[in-house]
């Protein structure tokens, strides 16, 4: 698999769910400043020209963080296992994808969106987290500033955060 990102943005997830994963996976570099998404070759890739792409095993290329996530959620077994959770976690991670607004109250009395297990719902949620706290510099409430800590505290966010110069 590769992903195509862009340091910092909504990529980053999906780079954590890779990384969570543990298989192998390459990284292509999307220069946003340069308006590299909007040129060959990389609209041959994305005519959208948005970052997150991920080029699956086939050739086969996905695009939109909620796509990725839940095809990367598949594959590794990631998703909730209950009906309701899955459901909760997918509408949770569409409303973060689609807004900036926290879930403070979604993430009352939970350690992730889905409960007590990390779902892909989680990185879409960490992406908008991370975007607030550490671009906006905005104080999150607290249990979205729980949420954020026990994502930056997850090896496979560290390790993103070293691969993407985010440390």
């Amino acid at each position: 698999m590769k992903l195509f990102y862009a340091p910092g943005v909504c990529s980053i997830g999906i780079h954590v769910l890779l990384e969570e994963i543990g298989k192998p996976y390459q990284l292509e570099l999307i220069n946003l400043r340069e308006g590299a998404q909007f040129k060959p070759p990389f609209t041959a890739v994305s005519p959208k020209g948005k970052v997150p792409a991920l080029e699956r095993d086939d050739g086969s290329v996905l695009t939109e963080f909620p796509v990725i996530a839940r095809w990367l959620g598949r594959q590794a077994n990631l998703l909730p296992k209950e009906e309701e959770a899955d459901t909760r976690a997918m509408e949770a991670m569409e409303y973060a994808v689609g807004t900036m607004h926290v879930l403070d109250k979604a993430l009352a009395g939970k350690s992730y969106i889905a409960g007590s297990e990390f779902s892909p719902a989680d990185t879409a949620l960490f992406y908008c987290e991370f975007w607030a706290a550490k671009r906006l510099n905005m104080k999150l409430p607290a249990n979205v500033a729980a949420h954020y800590d026990r994502m930056m505290a997850r090896p496979s966010v560290q390790r993103v955060m070293q691969q993407e110069g985010l440390n």
